[in-house]
């Protein structure tokens, strides 16, 4: 079994291959998610470890379909522009929702975010949704 400190260096070295390989995207927002990434897998082993009860927590992305006119995303698009910032051709913005959910099963928490997507988070008329679930402590 790792120690904490073995972790942390794991964490630390896929920022550094991340950066190393590819410059480019190293950017502060993907060192970030790939930190935290690494640090929810470390917690839940951690939790399951020490029989800590572990519960779920839904990252939820909600889009506009393609061909559905997007008038948010053309203003940023414009604002963009307008701010000098060259070379955007196309801007469509989203929701993101987290959600802790009190449940242990996957296929229970799948159901219950599949539930709420449908019904109250997105239209499904005009918007698109994906989710990723994550066991928490």
């Amino acid at each position: 079994m790792k120690r904490e400190s073995d972790s942390t260096l794991l964490i630390e070295s896929k920022i550094h291959v991340l950066a190393g390989q590819h410059p480019g995207l190293a950017s502060d927002s993907i060192k970030n998610d790939l930190a935290l990434e690494c640090f929810e897998r470390f917690r839940t082993q951690r939790a399951n470890s020490a029989n800590v009860e572990v519960h779920m927590k839904a990252r939820i992305k909600i889009t506009l379909k393609n061909g559905v006119l997007d008038p948010q995303g053309k203003a940023i698009q414009h604002a963009l522009s307008a701010l000098g910032i060259a070379g955007v051709e196309d801007v469509r913005q989203g929701k993101y929702i987290e959600v802790n959910l009190h449940e242990t099963s996957p296929d229970k928490a799948r159901e219950t975010v599949e539930r709420m997507c449908k019904d109250l988070l997105a239209n499904t008329v005009i918007e698109n949704y994906s989710y990723e679930l994550l066991e928490t402590p």
